[in-house]
């Protein structure tokens, strides 16, 4: 393989950090169903329900290890505030190979374990002193990957399934059935988009 281009300084339109991230139940079985480019793009992946975390402190980074086809992926994250559900969904994690979408401030996506999945490494609960001590949840997940991880070219069109949208088009269709008029619908299509901050 020859080098083929250089590099110049872009422009400075850089956002830093995660702002969310998305887990879902990896199969072993898809890995083979991935069309892209080995650690570069991902173009579709096999349709797959996923789940949104909103994170704060979060960090990503990945390593190539000395032998070819050897890369360390890990992540950290903050969840803040505690509640019942959460501490059950992260508890479900413990002992289970996840998937783990990640999406940068900058808009873009990019996929963790594509091919190995991810595991949970840390998970604790905190509960500071002071009004200022965090109050929620600390994660870290660790992958390790033949190939650097892809980024998703376009995620409403890769498989991926948001269950947020789905939450709020479930939403929509019982409240305009409930009493089939024109101003329900319109008033909940107004709060549907709202919510997802289209508006």
């Amino acid at each position: 393989m020859k080098i083929s281009r250089g590099r110049l300084e872009p422009c400075n339109d850089n956002f830093g950090g995660i702002k969310s991230i998305f887990l879902f139940s990896y199969s072993p079985t898809v890995s083979d169903q991935l069309t892209g480019r080995y650690g570069v793009s991902l173009i579709s992946y096999p349709s797959t329900r996923v789940y949104k975390y909103e994170v704060v402190n979060a960090s990503f980074t990945e390593n190539r290890g000395e032998q070819l086809g050897e890369w360390s992926q890990s992540l950290s994250a903050t969840l803040p505030i505690q509640s019942v559900s959460d501490a059950v969904e992260l508890e479900k994690l413990i002992g289970i190979e996840i998937g783990v979408i990640i999406l940068n401030r900058d808009g873009r996506y990019r996929l963790m374990g594509a091919f190995n999945g991810c595991n949970v490494s840390q998970y604790s609960t905190e509960s500071g002193g002071g009004g200022s001590d965090l109050n929620g949840y600390t994660i870290s997940i660790e992958a390790s990957e033949r190939y650097k991880s892809p980024e998703v070219l376009n995620f409403d069109a890769s498989g991926f399934i948001d269950s947020d949208i789905i939450f709020l088009a479930n939403n929509f269709e019982a409240r305009v059935l409930s009493d089939s008029g024109i101003f329900e619908a319109k008033q909940c299509l107004i709060e549907t988009l709202q919510e997802i901050n289209t508006l």
